[in-house]
């Protein structure tokens, strides 16, 4: 009886026209990795599977100097494929590369401070046909469009090397950043005003933004000085707050288990907490890290192990060694950690997916130019024993993206300090129709069933678009990969028609949801 008067209320609302902002149907990265950790949970995990076996280069290309942040990957010129955008460490320039075969597309130099960050990809001019990016260098945003690499508008914010994080919280198609400062910053992507900012300021803070409790309206999630941010992203006021003592940075991920999102939140020290919505405190754990550089980056959240059970994951360098911890979601027990090379910034920046295809999650461990080789690891996430390795560079930044649009993901690494090169590694052999993960079978071919009679099957139109077919009239949703919701309508009959250029998209009856792509 609730989930038909809350399917009800949904239909009703739509019939009036009066649909208030959406959230994304999922939290982590489908496909393209379009900001820091994939998407704005931060969460660090690509559901998109893969057929990379072990270290086949498709493609690299020189940068000008090496990169600390991540490889961003998403559409930016508007060809229906998807380009690599990377910020160099040294002369501080934005590169765009096409992703099928690491061409050069264009450079833009943004200042002369050390780049750190990592770019995020977004729509926020729709007359241009690409997705714009959004980068932060020493204390300017800088919103770069994805076409040429031309400036549209910059504005500072204070020193910061803190990465940009953009979501769509107001349902108009359009993103708004969230990024931190001297404050805590909202601001508007198509002209760089501010929305809204409120007191908080750190040198290195992630911004995590998500409805972490299911009201419909999104929160911004952030450390900023020595204080744990929940904030009401429309207009900054305080949900609620947590004193962790020092710097960290948030991921959020239900890691109970109970249906609602947590926030996990590692602090300098090596400190880990996670949190319900409410903010009362479900564990905490201390690494004894003793580290600030442990802050540097955020947890990453996925259940490597294979138990049902959502892990934290995370890094800290202690002495020369850098340790990657993995604890269990729901009560913060260790269930194996791996000693090796660490990385600066990064703090062990491991980001996690199926990259071989196999039905098991690795955890990819990128080391920078600290301790010994090598410097790119990939675990079994299991029990963290090696699957593979690769040591022709320092690499530092690290995505999981289907850039050459084959619908398998590829690893994109950027190599840090020495040569200054960008890496994507890819199958020996030509793939294509991976999974996502929990779908069986090629992407948008599939049937599943929730409740009964509601069904999701959808079916390619090439050239044209998408036919869904849903079993009942009920409101169908359709979202890009990074979140934004291009369409809303009601499957008269059950079967709705949907024209969409070529890409990736979630569609969403009900609480069902499946990624197709489209040609």
């Amino acid at each position: 009886m609730k989930r038909f008067f809350s399917a009800l209320l949904i239909f009703l609302t739509v019939l009036l026209g009066h649909l208030s902002a959406q959230v994304p149907p999922v939290s982590s990265a489908v496909s393209t990795w379009t900001m820091h950790h994939g998407a704005s949970s931060l969460s660090g995990l690509q559901r998109l599977t893969g057929a990379v076996t072990g270290p086949h280069l498709r493609c690299s290309a020189t940068l000008s100097t090496g990169s600390e942040g991540d490889p961003a990957v998403g559409d930016v010129n508007g060809d229906g494929a998807n380009e690599i955008v990377v910020l160099t460490f040294s002369g501080s320039k934005v590169m765009a590369f096409r992703g099928t075969d690491c061409t050069l597309l264009w450079t833009r130099n943004v200042g002369s401070s050390t780049g750190w960050g990592t770019p995020a990809l977004a729509e926020l001019d729709p007359s241009s046909p690409g997705l714009e990016v959004v980068v932060l260098n020493g204390g300017t945003l800088y919103s770069i469009r994805g076409t040429d690499g031309a400036v549209l508008w910059s504005r500072s914010i204070g020193t910061s090397y803190s990465p940009a994080t953009v979501q769509d919280i107001d349902g108009d198609g359009l993103g708004e950043i969230f990024v931190v400062g001297s404050q805590i910053y909202a601001i508007r992507g198509n002209d760089g005003s501010t929305i809204w900012s409120r007191s908080g300021s750190s040198n290195f803070a992630n911004v995590a933004v998500a409805d972490i409790d299911g009201d419909s309206d999104y929160e911004v999630i952030t450390v900023a000085g020595s204080t744990l941010y929940v904030l009401n992203a429309s207009d900054g006021s305080t949900v609620w707050t947590y004193p962790v003592g020092t710097q960290g940075n948030p991921a959020i991920a239900d890691v109970d288990g109970d249906g609602s999102q947590d926030v996990v939140v590692v602090s300098g020290g090596g400190n880990v907490w996670a949190f319900r919505n409410d903010g009362t405190t479900i564990w905490s754990w201390a690494s004894g890290c003793g580290s600030y550089w442990g802050s540097l980056n955020s947890p990453t959240i996925a259940d490597v192990t294979g138990d049902g059970i959502k892990d934290v994951l995370f890094g800290c360098m202690p002495s020369s060694t850098g340790y990657l911890y993995v604890l269990r979601g729901t009560d913060g027990t260790s269930q194996w950690s791996y000693s090796g090379t660490r990385s600066g910034y990064q703090a062990l920046g491991r980001k996690i997916g199926d990259i071989d295809g196999d039905g098991i999650l690795e955890v990819i461990v990128s080391g920078a130019r600290y301790g010994s080789s090598p410097h790119l690891v990939i675990l079994q996430g299991t029990d963290g024993s090696v699957e593979w390795s690769y040591d022709a560079d320092y690499f530092e930044g690290l995505s999981i993206a289907d850039v050459d649009n084959d619908t398998c993901m590829e690893l994109v690494s950027s190599g840090d300090f020495s040569s200054g090169r960008l890496y994507v590694f890819d199958s020996s052999t030509p793939t294509s129709g991976c999974s996502v993960l929990g779908e069986g079978g090629d992407l948008g071919t599939e049937e599943h069933i929730n409740t009964p009679p509601l069904t999701l099957k959808v079916e390619r139109i090439k050239g044209y678009g998408l036919k869904v077919y849903v079993g009942r009239e009920i409101p169908v949703s359709v979202y890009t990969t990074d979140g934004r919701l291009i369409s809303r309508k009601v499957a008269k009959g059950g079967t709705l028609t949907l024209k969409l250029k070529a890409g990736t998209y979630i569609v969403v009856a009900g609480s069902i949801q499946k990624a197709v792509v489209v040609f």
